[in-house]
């Protein structure tokens, strides 16, 4: 048995979480029933102080993780980080983008690096429900009874889906039961299954109504592509990610505790955290974007999850996780990105805004003969307009947007140092 103290007050050991349901005690079910919360302490529920899980270090394992992973992955930051949320709150990731961009690299080395049983698929129109869960056992059949071998989506507990919109009806309620419910069909019986987190990929989204209704399932939604900055490229080219051996630095069952912990804190979230959500949401809607009312209590929860991943009481800048949850169509990922961050982080929203000016500059350097002598000034006044704003925010930013805004300094600089170089 497992159990975490949860101090929702001054109180010491004012709940309790534990994997197993107190018998003669009011609790709550949590994480589709594998984790309740009681009032009861861990004395009630004989359990030794070895027995119990720290929290904390739960939180502290998992960012230290995928700071590791995300040390080995070149330009995936934000995949990491999205996929580190969603195990922290117990929810799922979809993933859009091309093949080739680590997505399923990045999924492997976080489940090395929990522990966890690792199952991966790539789906078309020919799959098959026992490819996901299991045949029916022979014996079995002989006597009657219609019982699987289980395996695969039945039995892991990190899976990544390949092409998750390919296979057909009945396979998509089948992988839909076991991400929603945590539940596979063997038989007549419905059978719990260990799954943490799933990661779906693809690069199309769903158009048709019944794939829709599995999309909003996905919680957490991130972009990622192809790498094309020239730094970039040449660590790539250098990245040792695909022999590198992940330590492994927190177990599944304390990931199923913290993910319940956030589900719990997040039945009763702070007053200002609830007002900035009500904020955040009348802004998504006024730009003409449609949150269903599950995808905002789940987002709650994931901006519980982030304070905890990150030692904090939750605060209205958590909800910042809203950049992954708000977007449905990949073309309005970027906008939902903007108003999110301009809501619960000011200084992420300045950083790229320069950024995005910072792109719209490097096209105009691809040839400088191209230009008339008006448009190369134009440019340098722009780019060292840029630079002026980006040292600006870097003496008032926290250390979090530095090499950021460095960066975009030194490449305005550069732009510059280019014209002038030519002229």
């Amino acid at each position: 048995m497992h159990a975490i103290v949860i101090d929702q007050t001054d109180t010491p050991n004012e709940w309790t979480l534990t994997t197993e349901k107190p018998a003669g005690r009011e609790s709550i079910r949590l994480f589709k029933g594998r984790v309740y919360a009681t009032d009861a302490t861990p004395t009630d529920l004989g359990l030794d102080p070895g027995d119990l899980v720290d929290l904390a270090e739960v939180a502290q394992g998992l960012r230290r993780l995928g700071d590791r992973v995300d040390a080995l992955y070149i330009g995936r930051s934000e995949l990491i980080s999205a996929v580190i949320h969603a195990f922290a709150a117990g929810e799922h990731c979809f993933v859009f983008g091309p093949p080739g961009t680590a997505k399923g690299g990045v999924l492997g080395a976080i489940a090395e690096g929990i522990g966890g049983d690792f199952w991966r698929i790539l789906l078309n129109p020919d799959t098959e429900r026992p490819e996901l869960v299991g045949a029916y056992d022979p014996a079995a059949v002989a006597k009657g009874e219609w019982r699987r071998r289980l395996c695969g989506l039945a039995t892991c507990e990190v899976a990544f889906i390949d092409e998750v919109w390919k296979g057909t009806g009945q396979v998509n309620n089948m992988i839909l039961d076991a991400l929603n419910e945590r539940l596979v069909k063997d038989g007549e019986n419905d059978l719990r299954i260990p799954l943490l987190t799933a990661v779906g990929a693809s690069n199309e989204v769903p158009m048709d109504k019944e794939t829709q209704a599995a999309y909003d399932r996905w919680l957490v939604r991130v972009g990622v592509d192809y790498l094309t900055q020239a730094d970039d490229i040449r660590a790539l080219i250098k990245a040792k990610a695909e022999t590198a051996e992940i330590t492994q630095e927190v177990t599944t069952s304390g990931i199923r505790l913290l993910a319940a912990a956030a589900e719990f804190l997040a039945l009763d979230p702070p007053e200002d955290l609830i007002e900035a959500a009500v904020v955040l949401m009348s802004e998504v809607l006024a730009s003409g974007r449609i949150v269903s009312n599950r995808r905002l209590k789940a987002t709650i929860k994931l901006a519980v999850a982030s304070a905890l991943i990150h030692g904090e009481s939750p605060q209205p800048k958590h909800l910042n996780v809203a950049r992954w949850t708000f977007w449905s169509d990949p073309d309005e990922e970027m906008d939902i990105r903007q108003i999110v961050l301009a809501a619960t982080d000011p200084a992420a929203g300045k950083v790229l805004d320069l950024e995005a000016l910072l792109q719209a500059l490097k096209p105009s350097t691809i040839d400088l003969g191209a230009l008339s002598p008006s448009a190369r000034a134009e440019v340098t006044v722009k780019a060292r307009k840029l630079q002026r704003e980006a040292e600006t925010v870097l003496k008032t930013s926290d250390n979090g947007y530095h090499s950021r805004l460095e960066k975009v300094a030194e490449d305005a600089r550069a732009i510059v140092d280019e014209i002038l170089d030519y002229i």
